[in-house]
């Protein structure tokens, strides 16, 4: 099954390309509903070519987690897309592309798209992503009020 989401942030679409790719993005769209083991040691540049995390995500930040691992497969800077192949716990495939672009010089469109097989539990598991990436989605656009009060 397919998700996909997308919302308009007010940002450039080159300072939200830039800030996609770090870490401390990653965990901040994804702080409240997941919690990873070791994050602290990933590469403040998560989003590169090849970079394979194997880790224990809880969500909502309890235990017992499930071990995740994620590599990222590619990352288009003239496409602003990046894509990565996951799979970990219930969840036998979980493709997700993200992907940047510009609507004007100060407002961008990001899009999440995720190909979900988790066999019998795929539907509950695509039913979460619905609520996880709205979530991300909104945790973006406080990111982005914060990117743009903060640099000039």
């Amino acid at each position: 099954m397919i998700v996909y989401k997308t919302s308009t942030l007010d940002l450039s679409a080159e300072r939200a390309w830039h800030a996609l790719k770090l870490r401390d993005t990653f965990l901040f769209i994804t702080r409240g509903v997941m919690s990873y083991r070791g994050s602290e040691s990933w590469p403040e540049l998560l989003m590169s070519p090849g970079v394979e995390i194997c880790t224990v995500v809880y969500p909502l930040g309890f235990p017992p987690g499930f071990v995740h691992t994620f590599k990222i497969l590619s990352v288009d800077d003239a496409a602003r897309e990046i894509n990565t192949k996951e799979h970990g716990g219930l969840i036998r495939i979980w493709n997700h592309t993200m992907k940047i672009e510009p609507v004007s010089d100060l407002c961008c469109q990001y899009t999440d798209r995720i190909e979900i097989d988790a066999g019998a539990l795929t539907l509950m598991m695509w039913s979460f992503a619905q609520f996880f990436y709205r979530y991300r989605q909104l945790r973006w656009q406080i990111l982005a009020a914060d990117l743009v009060n903060r640099l000039p």
